[in-house]
This record gives C-alpha cells, sequence and structure tokens, in this order.
C-alpha cells in the first residue's frame, strides 16, 4: 500500500527541507524518513546536479530581488511563485483546495504609520519643501516614533573607512544634526578602487551607514540614491530594506536633491560650485576626498510613527504520492 506524504514548508523552512529531499542519492523527490540510529549510520552519495540547484535556490530566494521576503510584500509573492514552480518540476501534487496554499496569519509586522509622517524641507529665504511619502520620500522602519527638527549636514556617502584613510565624518560637526547622504560608496565604476574595485564594499550597506552616523551623533539621515547602483536613479527603497537601529532614516529622490542644490550648491575647497548628486559623485571619485559641509540655510521637520499589525501569508504544501 502506497502512503500519501505532506510536503510543508515555509519561507524559513523551505530551504533546508528542499535541500534535504533534493539531495538525496538519485534526485528524485522522495518523503523524509526518520533517521537511523547511530549504529547503522550510512554513507549518502550527493547529487552534484542537486547541489548546484539548491545553491542556486538559496541565492536566488536571498537576493535583493526579493527584498528580505516579508510578509505582505512583492518579494514574497515571488518567492512563493519560485517554491510553487519548484514543486510542479518535482511532481508534488497541490492540496485538496486545488492550490499549494495553506493560509495563515503572523503578527508583529511592523509598519509605517503614513497619516503620522511626514518630511519638510526650509531653506534660505524662507524656501519650503514639502514631501509627499511614497512619491518624494520613503520613511524606512524604525523601533520608535520621533517628531525632529534640525539642520542638514552634507556628508558625502557617510562611510568611516580608516582602512583606506577616508572618513566623510572628519572634521564635521553632525551632533544632533540630520545628515544628507549618498547610497552605495565612491569609485563604484574603478577596478583599482580602493572599495573592492566595482563590486560593492561593506561600507556600502545601509547598516554600516547607520553605525557610521550612530557614532558620529547624528540625529537622523536623509539618503539619496547614487547614480550607479540603483536600478533607477529616482526608485524608492522597500520601507524594511535594512535595519535603522532606532536612528530616523528616509529616503529621498534624487530630484529633491539636485533641485535644493541648483539653488544651494555645495562648494569645493578651490572654491568649484556644485549644483547636482552627479556633479558631487564625480568631484568625489576624482580624488576620493570627502566634501563634507553644513548645508547653509536648509533644515528639516521630521517626524513619523510606527504601528503593529497582523499580515496573511501562507505555508507552502506539496504531497507526494
Amino acid at each position: 500500500m502506497r502512503h500519501k506524504h505532506v510536503f510543508k514548508m515555509t519561507f524559513t523552512t523551505f530551504i533546508l527541507g528542499f535541500a534535504s529531499t533534493m539531495l538525496v542519492t538519485s534526485g528524485d523527490v522522495i518523503a523524509q524518513e526518520a533517521p537511523p540510529k547511530a549504529a547503522e549510520k550510512k554513507e549518502v552519495a550527493i547529487d552534484q546536479e542537486a547541489l548546484k540547484q539548491v545553491t542556486y535556490d538559496i541565492k536566488y530566494m536571498s537576493s535583493d530581488e526579493m527584498g528580505g521576503r516579508q510578509p505582505g510584500t512583492p518579494g514574497i509573492k515571488l518567492c512563493e511563485d519560485y517554491i510553487i514552480g519548484e514543486y510542479k518540476k518535482a511532481g508534488l501534487k497541490p492540496l485538496a483546495n486545488g492550490t499549494y496554499f495553506q493560509e495563515m496569519e503572523v503578527g508583529n509586522t511592523r509598519v509605517v504609520d503614513k497619516s503620522a509622517t511626514g518630511l519638510a524641507l526650509t531653506g534660505p529665504n524662507d524656501a519650503k519643501v514639502k514631501l509627499e511619502l511614497g512619491k518624494d520620500f520613503q520613511q524606512l522602519l524604525g523601533r520608535r516614533d520621533f517628531d525632529l527638527s534640525s539642520d542638514l549636514v552634507f556628508v558625502g556617502y557617510g562611510i568611516t573607512a580608516p582602512e583606506h584613510n577616508y572618513d566623510d565624518y572628519k572634521g564635521i560637526d553632525v551632533e544632533g544634526k540630520i545628515v544628507v547622504m549618498i547610497r552605495y560608496e565612491p569609485q563604484s565604476e574603478d577596478e583599482s578602487s580602493v572599495f573592492d574595485g566595482a563590486d560593492t564594499s561593506r561600507h556600502s550597506s545601509g547598516s554600516q551607514k547607520v553605525t557610521a552616523a550612530r557614532r558620529a551623533k547624528a540625529a537622523g539621515i536623509i539618503m539619496v540614491n547614487d547614480s550607479v547602483n540603483a536600478a533607477s536613479a529616482d526608485e524608492l527603497i522597500q520601507a524594511d530594506r535594512f535595519r535603522t537601529n532606532g536612528l530616523p532614516f528616509a529616503q529621498v529622490k534624487r530630484s529633491v536633491l539636485d533641485d535644493l542644490l541648483k539653488g544651494s550648491p555645495l562648494t569645493t575647497p578651490t572654491g568649484k560650485k556644485l549644483s547636482s548628486v552627479k556633479a558631487i559623485e564625480a568631484q568625489i571619485d576624482s580624488n576620493l576626498e570627502p566634501i563634507s559641509q553644513v548645508m547653509d540655510g536648509w533644515s528639516a521637520d521630521f517626524k513619523s510613527a510606527f504601528s503593529i499589525k497582523k499580515t496573511k501569508t501562507n505555508n507552502i504544501i506539496g504531497i507526494i504520492f
């Protein structure tokens, strides 16, 4: 008599479960049985093609394209579609409801309270720039609500890298200020760059920038995409893209900062005016010298609140006959 086996996975268990079924001997998907006793330990042959596939699965589902795979996000839908596709290839059957989904509800999902979130810039001659959430800026998820008003200080890429003799915070006081920075790192297309050549180094990560800003005692962060690594020059990232460790953190579109710089350009030590983000990037790339400075006359009113909600998601279940 053949027994029907249920193959059930949540996203956190998919890798291990799928790997264990795919790597055993012939490569056919089989139901796992209880492990043998120590005295009955056997050598198990590893299917190298299956190992390659599992390696690909792990890399793909942990890639930036998935955006962290949080419940309710586009990334989790991509992951669902991918897993179901693999189930079908392996011959796993859907549930009696005709799908591979077992709906479930998870709690403690932190979200941005849109009604309590805002970012407005004030400049020279009482210039006002009110930004729209989701259109002009993205508020990153934080640990606590905040309401912050402070001056703006430009800090290049927000990097402190003593091993490369590079520090965007050197010689500039940002304590209690909102720092404005460019995403990623300098010389992104330079194969000879000290920042791991044309690859991105650890200094490009958002978490490293948050750490450097906190050490410099900044009150908050405003970040814009660089012109090389971002898929689109003005693409807003997801609110849960990376940890902010309690520091108020928003991403604004490049066009917002470009408009600000047109009327209030940065100035190099030689007096050269830099009136766009791209001009700033080119200047730093040319000599790897930070040009951090106070953004004269500019300040920000920055507030946000966060709430907890339950989100529907799915176990992905396949049946082996």
